[in-house]
């Protein structure tokens, strides 16, 4: 266990440094000069030695190594920068931002894992009943519904048509609790629907699969309840690999959540990074994906533990 832990870490810090290269590589390659953005554009009538002067202090004028290790030092100090567009260091600008996007994110999670279980938990034990033809119809609708469509369609409804919750906005939790999850309603369903379908239809599979083993066979010819043999065997034994399934959902769910918080005006990080790249703020941008980077690999490497520990037998996949 210990060296399959120790595997998955040091696979973990290898994506983590290829990512930060060529996320900073990009950043200065395929994004528009710094000097540009911090000068407001080719015509902002600066002089030769003004630019040479702002390059410098950007460090813009050392070999690209040099950048990168002067970012990177900078990153593992603590010290992200300061904002080309804002007054503001780069630190203060994500952690307004991350508290806003950690909330949707464990919201749509919670929802996805709930419904999620639940509808491939009733597919499987109704296998190839009217029970299992409905909730297999309705993942494969929620997996192909878009992301930004079902929003619009959800503030169409629920804000407009039938006005329940509002169409944007955020209040902060501790300001009021009860307000800011009625702020949170619409954007959350819309974040954790494609992901209901997603884990609906991988519990029913690997449920399924289990439920053809030879010792569901036995528990269940032993008299043994259905109740108990599908919670207290089945979905034990699939906990393993439902819970890793969920891990690599959550790479997933931070990226909706971009196009998510564009949608109902929720201030968190995927908003900070659209305007972001949309202004070219190189700092922000390299910091943001950085950190989703590295938060997306050591959840991850987390759920791959904890399934390692669960079900012995992941570890032998993925040994």
């Amino acid at each position: 266990m210990i060296t399959f832990t120790l595997r998955r870490l040091l696979s973990t810090v290898v994506v983590v440094f290829l990512v930060s290269v060529i996320t900073f590589y990009v950043t200065r390659v395929v994004l528009p000069d710094p000097v540009s953005t911090i000068l407001g554009g080719q015509e902002s009538g600066a002089s030769a030695e003004q630019i040479a002067q702002i390059r410098q202090s950007l460090f813009l004028d050392r070999p690209f190594p040099v950048q990168y290790w002067l970012w990177i030092t900078g990153v593992l100090t603590g010290n992200l920068g300061r904002s080309y567009l804002r007054p503001q260091d780069v630190s203060e600008m994500i952690g307004a931002a991350l508290p806003v996007t950690f909330e949707l994110t464990l919201l749509a999670l919670l929802i996805a894992v709930f419904f999620g279980v639940a509808l491939g938990m009733v597919g499987a034990a109704r296998h190839n009943r009217p029970a299992d033809t409905i909730t297999s119809g309705a993942s494969v609708l929620m997996l192909s519904v878009p992301n930004f469509f079902l929003g619009v369609l959800l503030v169409y409804l629920f804000a407009m048509i039938v006005p329940l919750f509002p169409s944007g906005g955020y209040v902060p939790f501790f300001q009021n609790p009860v307000q800011n999850l009625y702020y949170m309603v619409l954007p959350a369903v819309t974040l954790a629907m494609g992901y209901i379908g997603n884990l609906a239809r991988f519990t029913r599979s690997i449920l399924l699969r289990v439920y053809s083993e030879e010792y569901i066979t036995r528990a269940t010819a032993s008299g043994l309840s259905r109740r108990t043999v599908l919670f207290g065997y089945g979905l034990h034994s699939a906990a393993g690999s439902i819970l890793v399934a969920v891990g690599l959902n959550l790479a997933s769910l931070v990226g909706g959540a971009v196009v998510t918080e564009a949608i109902f005006s929720v201030p968190g990080v995927g908003t900070l990074l659209a305007n972001s790249i949309l202004g070219s703020d190189l700092p922000v941008i390299s910091a943001l994906v950085l950190l989703v980077t590295v938060g997306v690999t050591l959840i991850t490497w987390v759920v791959d533990v904890l399934g390692g520990i669960i079900d012995p037998r992941l570890r032998a996949v993925k040994a």
